[in-house]
């Protein structure tokens, strides 16, 4: 899956797949890592999330990789999207449908209850 001859460009857009695979990852494990400290799933307003002794450990890789795959969401899909269709090369959707897919995954989870008892 080569989809053009800058390197450079390659690794951005791969970087794309790996930021929100990142946020999922890092805030499921959480979750249920703290569901097996806890003995129960946890629940917003009832286990707070601070007091586990794994916060400090999950919330720094949490915070900064969803704030990032934000950012970068919106700063490099639409430049993705131009460059592949301004190319005369085959346009490689399968990438780009997967971080839109990813990007909705994430944003469903940020809606979930998950997120706001991590948030709480």
């Amino acid at each position: 899956m080569v989809l053009g001859k800058s390197k450079k460009y390659n690794i951005k857009l791969y970087s794309l797949v790996i930021l929100p695979l990142i946020s999922i990852i890092g805030l499921i494990s959480f979750y249920f890592h703290a569901a097996l400290l806890i003995g129960h799933m946890p629940f917003p307003s009832l286990d707070d999330p601070k007091n586990l002794s794994i916060y400090h450990f999950y919330a720094p890789i949490i915070i900064l990789s969803s704030s990032t795959n934000i950012f970068c969401f919106f700063i490099w899909l639409l430049p993705a999207i131009v460059y592949n269709l301004n190319r005369k090369n085959r346009v490689i959707w399968q990438l780009i449908f997967t971080i839109i897919v990813l990007q909705i995954f994430v944003v469903c989870l940020s809606l979930s209850d998950i997120a706001i008892w991590f948030g709480d």
